[in-house]
């Protein structure tokens, strides 16, 4: 099975690991954000790589080889965004099963990554059981099985490997 993140992310989010990267067009929108002191300093890519490679010769049925969290994080209040951490899309021609987590931005930026990363971990626990609430699900996915494996996982994983460190 494959692990896939699909971000979004509002404006305010600054990434520990491109802040020295961020274009000076972006604070022109929002001029805030130039003394902004709250990072997210979890490296995604390093995530992904990590799932992917302790899933790489998992089955939890036929119908899935990819899960797609889809995690959305901004300030939601400020956009205006509702209930979209209870979208949930399985695509059985390519057996994918997308589902939404969320963390609300102002929540989450001022934690540590150790605290930031125990709130992805619970945020990915969260979308996959989200899954199994949609209309049409996989017929043959062991998302029990699978939450508890990803749990597992997530035992095994140190902050270390997936912290963020700037690009300059």
């Amino acid at each position: 099975m494959q692990f896939v993140t699909k971000l979004s992310t509002g404006i305010e989010v600054i990434h520990l690991k491109f802040e020295n990267k961020r274009p000076d067009y972006l604070y022109a929108h929002k001029p805030s954000l130039k003394d902004e002191k709250g990072r997210w300093r979890i490296d995604l890519v390093k995530f992904d790589e990590f799932l992917s490679e302790a899933l790489k010769d998992q089955s939890f049925g036929d119908s899935i080889d990819r899960f797609m969290f889809g995690f959305e994080m901004a300030d939601f209040d400020s956009w205006g965004w509702s209930n979209v951490a209870t979208y949930v899309s399985y695509r059985p021609k390519d057996k994918t099963l997308l589902s939404v987590g969320k963390l609300d931005w102002l929540e989450v930026k001022d934690k540590s990554a150790l605290e930031q990363l125990k709130l992805l971990q619970c945020t990915v626990i969260e979308s996959i059981n989200l899954a199994m609430q949609a209309k049409r699900k996989p017929k043959n996915f062991n998302h029990v099985a699978f939450a508890e494996f990803m749990k597992l996982i997530f035992d095994n994983l140190l902050l270390e490997s997936v912290v963020a460190t700037p690009i300059s």
